[in-house]
């Protein structure tokens, strides 16, 4: 039985739109932890966004089934103790519709 979600997608700035040209910084995956160990046990989504240009980007995230909301897991933009959540302590974005990921930065959320 299908989740209606693929195991990964890749996004770029727009969600569901990568952008696989030699001139993009900025990519980012999704995971669907519907899917792990051939669908036995339920995990949430990761969504992990990539941004290798100097300058702050925003990404459209992706939009995840109802009752569902993205939490910041890991902002590695951010200094302790705000770089990394711990797992279950992850707080709840505020925008669900975009993140600005910072200059050389990785965020990781986690969809629950």
């Amino acid at each position: 039985m299908g989740s209606g979600y693929p195991d990964i997608t890749w996004h770029g700035q727009r969600a569901w739109g990568a952008d696989f040209t030699q001139s993009s910084r900025c990519i980012a995956f999704m995971l669907d932890g519907r899917h792990a160990k051939t669908g036995l046990v339920k995990d949430d989504f990761i969504y992990a966004a990539i941004n290798m240009h100097w300058d702050m980007h925003g990404f459209a995230l992706p939009g995840l089934p109802a009752g569902m909301g993205w939490h910041i897991a890991v902002n590695t933009d951010k200094g302790g103790p705000e770089d990394a959540w711990e797992i279950g302590k992850e707080p709840r974005l505020d925008n669900q519709g975009e993140f600005l990921v910072g200059p050389r930065s990785v965020v990781v959320l986690v969809g629950k």
